[in-house]
């Protein structure tokens, strides 16, 4: 994780140019998500959940807002630079395989690329 730690930040720029989102429960941070649009396309850039917080349907949530923002951006497809451990979470939701991509933080790191077809997916 520390090696990914400037790519994972989320910063002020994030926060005014792209649409993020975080879920609490009471006050307690539970999960935050950034989908950006722009020339290369529709990305969601972040999405974490609280591992306290796994299985209780926040990650569901944050990515049915994830598409949701995708579509409203005018996004046709939303690409998704996966952690290799969270995709199968991401093929449930209804996401693709569509090859590899390079880590930003890694040298030499692949990571599983997949696409959530924004026309397909249902409207939140």
């Amino acid at each position: 994780m520390e090696a990914c730690r400037d790519e994972l930040t989320m910063t002020l720029g994030d926060i005014v140019e792209d649409e993020v989102i975080l879920a609490e429960d009471h006050g307690r941070l539970t999960g935050v998500a950034q989908v950006s649009f722009g020339e290369d396309g529709c990305f969601l850039e972040k999405m974490f959940v609280d591992p306290r917080d796994i299985g209780r349907g926040v990650g569901r949530k944050l990515f049915e807002w994830c598409v949701s923002a995708a579509r409203h951006l005018g996004a046709r497809e939303m690409i998704v630079e996966s952690d290799p451990q969270a995709v199968d979470f991401y093929r449930r939701m209804g996401c693709q395989p569509a090859g590899l991509a390079l880590s930003s933080s890694i040298p030499g790191r692949s990571l599983p690329r997949l696409t959530m077809e924004i026309d397909k997916a249902r409207a939140s």
